[in-house]
C-alpha cells in the first residue's frame, strides 16, 4: 500500500505540474508597426480607436491646450494608413470644454465622433454650458461634415463623463 508521505507529494507535484500548465503566461501578440501622434503644443488625451475599413484606423480623444487657444479643451481625431501613416488629423472646438470620446466608421466610409461640446451661455456662471454632441468627419481629410448637438436640459456640467449611445443609419 502507498504511504501518506507518498500520495500527499505525488497529489502536490501534480498539483504544481497543472498549475503551471493552465498558468502559463500569454505571449504578446506580434506587432508589425508602432507609431503615435500628438496634438502640438496640446496634452493629448487618447479615448478610442477602430479600424477603418481600409485597413487604416481612426483614432479619436481630446487635448488640454495652453493659453491662448480657442477652447481649454479641443476634441483631437486623427485617420492613419493601414501601415501607421499619418493621413489626416482635426481639431473641434471653439470654446470651453469639449471631448471625443468614442468613434466609428460610417457604410459611406466617413467617421463619427460622439462626444461634448461647450455652447456658450450668458447665464451660466462660467459662459457656457456642455451639451452632447456628434460630429462627422469626412473620411479623405476629417472635415468636419456635420455637427449635431443635444441640450442637456439645463445642466451646467456632467456631460463630459456621462454615457451617450447613438445608432447611426448610414
Amino acid at each position: 500500500l502507498l504511504s501518506l508521505p507518498l500520495i500527499m507529494s505525488t497529489v502536490l507535484v501534480l498539483c504544481t505540474l497543472i498549475y503551471f500548465v493552465f498558468s502559463a503566461t500569454p505571449q504578446p501578440p506580434s506587432i508589425k508597426w508602432v507609431t503615435g501622434y500628438g496634438y502640438e503644443p496640446c496634452e493629448t488625451h487618447p479615448h478610442a480607436g477602430v479600424q477603418a475599413t481600409d485597413g487604416g484606423f481612426y483614432m479619436v480623444g481630446d487635448g488640454v491646450c495652453p493659453k491662448p487657444a480657442k477652447a481649454h479643451r479641443n476634441v483631437f481625431a486623427v485617420k492613419t494608413s493601414s501601415t501607421g501613416k499619418h493621413e489626416w488629423s482635426t481639431e473641434i472646438g471653439d470654446t470651453g470644454f469639449n471631448y471625443g470620446k468614442w468613434g466609428i466608421q460610417l457604410s459611406d466610409g466617413n467617421f463619427v465622433i460622439a462626444g461634448s461640446k461647450s455652447v456658450e451661455d450668458k447665464g451660466s456662471k462660467c459662459g457656457y454650458i456642455e451639451y452632447r454632441a456628434i460630429w462627422v468627419l469626412s473620411a479623405s481629410n476629417g472635415t468636419v461634415l456635420s455637427e449635431t448637438t443635444y441640450p442637456n436640459n439645463g445642466a451646467s456640467q456632467g456631460l463630459r463623463d456621462g454615457f451617450m449611445c447613438i445608432n447611426p443609419t448610414s
